[in-house]
């Protein structure tokens, strides 16, 4: 496991979750008719096809984010207003590793720097309230920390890429094709995660996209980011990725199991030791 580089930054980081959690989240929250949830939550539903159901809830529902009891409306926590917060920002700003990942140069807008620094921190406090409860607890805070801290230090980005495998069975949860070709069932958490990273040009219906148990694990990649945008730019780019392997696996796939079906609509990557994104 990767270790914490910034121990400075790590200590505002702890100070600031650990001000917010649980109080001050919870008291908020508490108080509102309606808590603040994220837009977009999926969730399983029953099937008579053998396949997984999941839909994405995108009204209100009960699932709180935290990052949204913070804004500049009056009814709303004003996160500028916690010193915590403030010696934060003080602390990632000196630090030239994260401005170099947030691109920042002589002419970038301060209000894009803002969003940044502001969405690094709060999606911390996002992953860790969404799977904790009680008590702050600086050990469980660390292994989101240290994610989110090492694409600041990183040359090189490891990650595997994921191919959920549509309409078409298997016996066993995993075999190997080849070295670092592997078919692999997906756990719940995978296959929840994986439907709010959807294509709507052209659109895939969710029974569609969500009729996959097992993917097709292309192992040990690697990519190269100048900066976080960069990552945007690479994974939306279908020609990044090496389609004549993934496609002649999905041929054999097809050939060896007799079946016309066994196709896909994503290609996913699974960032390795690192996080650029946490929610």
């Amino acid at each position: 496991m990767n270790q914490v580089k910034n121990k400075n930054l790590f200590k505002c980081t702890c100070r600031f979750v650990e001000r917010l959690v649980p109080p001050i989240i919870k008291d908020y929250v508490d108080g509102r008719s309606f808590p603040p949830s994220y837009s977009k939550v999926p969730y399983f539903s029953s099937s008579n096809n053998g396949f997984p159901s999941i839909h994405i809830s995108e009204y209100y529902n009960s699932v709180v984010c935290p990052s949204n009891c913070f804004g500049k409306e009056d009814y709303k926590l004003i996160i500028e207003d916690y010193e915590e917060y403030i010696e934060y920002v003080e602390c990632i700003t000196s630090t030239e590793e994260a401005m170099d990942y947030f691109n920042v140069t002589e002419n970038s807008s301060d209000v894009f720097l803002n969003h940044f620094i502001k969405q690094w921190i709060l999606e911390i406090l996002d992953s860790y309230m969404y799977k904790y409860d009680g008590e702050f607890n600086e050990q469980r805070l660390e292994k989101f920390y240290i994610l989110k801290e090492s694409v600041f230090y990183m040359d090189t980005y490891p990650i595997d890429i994921a191919i959920p495998i549509l309409f078409m069975k298997f016996e066993v949860d995993s075999f190997d094709i080849a070295e670092n070709i592997q078919v692999y069932k997906m756990d719940d958490h995978f296959q929840l995660g994986r439907m709010l990273k959807r294509s709507y040009v052209p659109a895939v219906p969710e029974i569609v996209m969500s009729s996959a148990t097992h993917c097709v694990l292309l192992k040990n990649y690697v990519v190269h980011l100048e900066n976080q945008l960069s990552l945007g730019n690479i994974s939306s780019n279908k020609n990044a990725y090496p389609l004549d392997i993934i496609n002649l696996v999905f041929s054999l796939l097809r050939l060896v199991s007799k079946s016309s079906t066994g196709g896909y609509s994503q290609i996913l990557t699974i960032e390795k030791g690192w996080a650029n994104h946490l929610v």
